[in-house]
């Protein structure tokens, strides 16, 4: 009850400030009634009483959520703290073996397959997705290594059509993209190939420019035509 009094003056104060408040759910959005929340954006990072980071609950929540008339920002699934995943092949982990975590929110979505339209589940009240830093092992000296180029992968992917989502046409194109990071200064971590054995020593993109003379940057899609 006294977490809920908190939440409803929060939001009284955002409002007064002529924001938009924006909450977790599954959280303290799930302790206030409908008629306290009527102008939230509920953050869905997991699934209805899960607190784990389920990203398959996403779904079932997300579906409810818009059901009800609430927009939504996609969390679920988009931590950056992650940082290995299996490899396609469903054999091997982590990035040692040429595949990158960035690779797999390239296939995510936050509208597309996740919304369940049969159940009432409104797909266009879903406005976007956020990705997530936890900072357990995180601080000033390898924030921004490990934010970029990651969520650089995951912008573009939110940022364009449900079309854009080949990810051999899209490798060259981000490892350019972290290549210029890196050249403004910013230490942007290597996007690993998409395969085993490509790439460059152990598998890693490595930049033209700090990588001489024998690797050779892949070629822009754009430019390959």
């Amino acid at each position: 009850d006294l977490v809920a009094m908190f939440a409803k003056r929060v939001l009284e104060m955002v409002r007064k400030m002529n924001k938009t408040p924006m909450i977790w759910r599954p959280g303290i959005g799930d302790l206030l009634p409908v008629s306290e929340t009527p102008d939230t954006i509920f953050d869905v990072y997991s699934g209805m009483g899960k607190h784990t980071g389920d990203e398959s609950l996403y779904n079932v929540t997300a579906t409810l959520t818009t059901k009800n008339g609430f927009q939504v920002v996609r969390s679920a699934g988009f931590y950056l703290d992650e940082f290995c995943t299996a490899d396609p092949d469903g054999k091997h982990y982590g990035t040692y073996w040429g595949y990158w975590r960035g690779w797999d929110l390239y296939n995510k979505d936050p509208v597309i397959g996740e919304i369940d339209v049969s159940a009432g589940g409104r797909p266009e009240l879903v406005i976007g997705g956020q990705a997530l830093m936890w900072g357990e092992h995180v601080d000033a000296t390898n924030f921004m290594a490990r934010v970029w180029p990651t969520s650089s992968v995951l912008g573009e992917r939110l940022w364009s059509a449900e079309s854009v989502n080949d990810l051999d046409d899209a490798r060259p194109r981000l490892h350019e993209f972290r290549c210029r990071m890196v050249a403004r200064g910013i230490a942007a971590e290597p996007i690993a190939s998409l395969q085993y054995g490509e790439g460059g020593p152990y598998h890693v993109a490595f930049c033209k420019h700090d990588y001489v003379p024998a690797y050779t940057p892949p070629t822009p899609h754009w430019q390959s035509n």
